[in-house]
């Protein structure tokens, strides 16, 4: 491997020329030398075919750009028409609602709503004012359960029980 003493770059033992800074390699030719103009010639006819090979690729890419966005141009237009009919029937249903909305009265729907409120308040209030006059009632009907005697009231049985039975004999029972 031979060193340029340019630009310090590595190259091949075979190169006459630095491709990284054009330098002629070999001390024995002289400047003005036709065999130099031939190396230079063989040289820049190397380079301009690479330039020439990658402006060829540049060339096909630069195509195969200008297709997909074509594609992608026709493809959205595709889409777009597709979709009109489709965004014209939302927006008429949107002018549909909005009329429809624009003739609902919202102060008197609420002040149905508050009326109704109030109305169910009462009548929750008047049924807890009569389930309280129940328990009441309840409350009184369950003490005088309690204030019965029970023991005064089987007393009381049987002396009837043994009252009716001499006059169940004698009607035939």
């Amino acid at each position: 491997m031979k060193r340029c003493k340019a630009c310090k770059s590595e190259l091949p033992d075979e190169a006459i020329i630095c491709t990284g800074c054009a330098a002629v390699l070999n001390d024995a030719l002289p400047a003005s030398s036709p065999e130099l103009m031939n190396i230079y010639l063989k040289q820049l006819t190397q380079d301009m075919a690479a330039q020439k090979n990658f402006e060829k690729k540049q060339l096909w890419h630069a195509r195969l750009r200008s297709c997909l966005s074509v594609a992608a141009f026709i493809i959205f237009i595709a889409v777009l028409i597709a979709a009109v009919p489709s965004v014209n029937k939302i927006l008429v249903n949107m002018n549909d609602i909005s009329a429809e909305l624009a003739k609902v009265e919202f102060v008197e729907m609420t002040e149905s709503v508050t009326t109704i409120a109030v109305r169910g308040t009462e009548s929750i209030d008047y049924a807890m004012e009569e389930l309280d006059t129940a328990l009441s009632s309840m409350d009184e009907a369950l003490k005088t359960v309690t204030m019965i005697d029970v023991e005064a009231l089987n007393k009381s049985i049987q002396d009837l029980s043994a009252i009716i039975a001499p006059l169940a004999v004698w009607f035939g029972g």
